[in-house]
């Protein structure tokens, strides 16, 4: 087994199982995890039975002592996914779902080319078809799908659409303040997962076989009628409208990808009408008091940025509003102009660093330029006591140059030594919620106040103001 040379220690690997009514192939599944190439004292298999009235719980009751068996009351395949992502202790995570299979190296050819790009945050691959009996039907889904794999920041193609089976992912556990809990608005956890990893880190794709991907006739995308993927689309509505709302800031997201993310929500919006799923087309996005009052200052702002001749924030800032209030007529004729106008331009700033791989030290220090520049004592308190030697990071993010260039003259101004000082690290402000949440978690405390629109507080994570 070729991990012992490659790596200084073996990482613990995480395989979380959702189950429901599965019970005839829930063997075979965990065989196949149980059975990789991959030390198995480094393999966590966590199995949620989401409920199951088969014989779910006789089967694990077989596995006593080589699976964890969580069992919650049905909640569906996302609230499954969830509970065990929350229970998942391992450096690496992946899903198998309770219908599949594994090739035996799945976990050791993954592991492996995480270990060695630390900048890629979930990497994935091909998939073989089999049937009910595990009879090979396609020996490649993307071969059969014309799937070319895509590579690095991938944000963007993820608003349109999920590339990315969660069957033959792997991800790093580090990046799970940033993915959950699951919303509930997600309308699937391996779409879920890719979307916010992208807007912390790359996504790579591995040649070969990953997943067994079992087809029986009542798997939830493969082979679906007309009216089954009208009644998808229509579910799918809260998940698009949440991304619109959540990930469009991003710089990485170019125009092209804007215009992909509206054309598919405006699709999904109309095909889920059809459906016939509700008595009326605005039930599928109801909007309250709030989403209106926030999709009209997204609105209005990006309508004066169409104004001022900047496309890139009036589109995204009209996404989002439509995200709010997807009946918004005004935001969409805006949105369509201020699509036209850019064309296929790249995307109107550099993407930040992922959060993921920033070279932070051990004790990391939030802070806010904006708030630093009005309140200087806060930072000339913190140099005075954390030094070149302590093992600190002060992570200052910025939103504009102006900001970054008054900060740099404050510290000249304070005497700070670039060279000899404490470490201090500015960079522009992460835009999306993974990303500020991933920093939250990753954030030991904060110095100065926090901007009324930025929520580290929304992890559940308690941190302190720093003296």
């Amino acid at each position: 087994m070729p991990i012992t040379g490659a790596m200084p220690s073996v990482p613990r690997v995480s395989v979380v199982v959702p189950a429901y009514n599965l019970a005839r192939f829930l063997p075979a599944a965990l065989d196949s995890a149980l059975a990789q190439d991959w030390p198995t004292d480094a393999l966590e298999v966590i199995v949620v039975d989401d409920g199951s009235t088969d014989g779910t719980a006789a089967v694990l009751a077989s596995y006593a002592g080589r699976v964890r068996a969580i069992r919650q009351a049905n909640g569906g395949l996302v609230a499954a996914v969830d509970r065990g992502l929350a229970a998942a202790t391992g450096d690496y995570v992946a899903l198998l779902d309770a219908d599949d299979e594994w090739p035996r190296d799945r976990v050791r050819r993954q592991v492996e080319h995480l270990e060695a790009h630390p900048a890629v945050g979930l990497v994935h691959g091909d998939m073989e078809l089999i049937d009910a009996h595990g009879v090979t039907t396609a020996p490649s889904f993307d071969a059969q799908r014309g799937y070319a794999p895509a590579r690095g920041r991938l944000l963007g193609p993820l608003l349109a659409g999920n590339f990315v089976s969660g069957g033959a992912s792997m991800l790093r556990a580090s990046l799970l303040p940033a993915l959950t809990p699951i919303a509930a608005d997600a309308a699937y956890p391996d779409w879920w997962l890719a979307a916010n990893v992208a807007a912390v880190a790359e996504i790579d794709h591995l040649p070969g076989i990953f997943n067994r991907y079992r087809f029986h006739g009542a798997n939830m995308g493969l082979g679906a009628d007309v009216a089954k993927i009208d009644r998808t689309l229509a579910a799918e509505v809260p998940w698009r409208r949440w991304m619109l709302r959540h990930l469009v800031p991003d710089p990485s997201v170019a125009a092209a990808d804007l215009a992909a993310a509206y054309r598919s929500w405006e699709y999904g919006l109309l095909r889920g009408a059809a459906a016939g799923t509700t008595a009326q087309a605005r039930e599928l996005a109801p909007v309250g008091e709030a989403q209106t009052a926030a999709a009209r200052r997204h609105a209005d702002a990006g309508a004066r940025a169409l104004r001022a001749g900047d496309a890139d924030t009036a589109a995204r800032r009209l996404l989002q509003a439509l995200g709010e209030d997807p009946w918004d007529g005004a935001a969409r004729l805006d949105l369509e102009l201020a699509l036209r106008a850019l064309g296929d331009t790249p995307p109107a700033a550099a993407p930040a660093p992922p959060v993921a791989t920033l070279p932070l030290r051990t004790r990391v220090t939030l802070a806010w330029a904006g708030a630093l520049l009005a309140t200087p004592e806060h930072l000339r308190g913190y140099l005075a006591t954390v030094g070149a030697d302590d093992d600190a990071t002060l992570l200052i993010l910025t939103r504009s140059d102006r900001e970054l260039d008054a900060l740099v003259r404050l510290a000249d101004a304070l005497g700070l030594d670039a060279d000899g000082g404490a470490d201090l690290l500015a960079q522009p402000e992460p835009l999306t919620r993974p990303a500020r949440l991933l920093l939250a978690a990753r954030a030991d405390a904060t110095l100065g106040p926090a901007p009324a629109d930025w929520r580290p507080a929304a992890t559940g994570q308690a941190v302190a103001m720093a003296a």
